[in-house]
């Protein structure tokens, strides 16, 4: 479990590499975000198109956070895993996403 310190760390890191809008906007683009649905025949395609208005918010996210990895593996004990999962924390506890 990450401790407060660790986690007001990355915050201030995260608040680096994205923009305060940036990270509204991750928020607001993560609501309702859900895994494709086979049992009710939802297509790849369909799910793609329904999100696919949000791909470059998700891609400077996914940017930032393997930054910010790389930045901070120095930072923490463990794993690249482990310091990707504390980056996400992170970034959701920022936004309360």
């Amino acid at each position: 479990m990450a401790s407060t310190s660790e986690i007001s760390l990355v915050i201030k890191n995260i608040k680096r590499v994205l923009t305060d809008e940036e990270i509204k906007e991750v928020a607001s683009s993560c609501k309702g975000l859900r895994s494709i649905n086979t049992r009710e025949e939802e297509t790849r395609e369909k799910y793609v198109a329904n999100y696919k208005k949000f791909y470059g918010v998700y891609k400077r996210t996914i940017k930032a956070v393997e930054e910010l990895t790389d930045d901070l593996r120095n930072s923490f004990p463990g794993t690249k895993t482990q310091v990707r999962e504390l980056v996400i924390l992170g970034l959701r506890t920022n936004n309360r996403i």
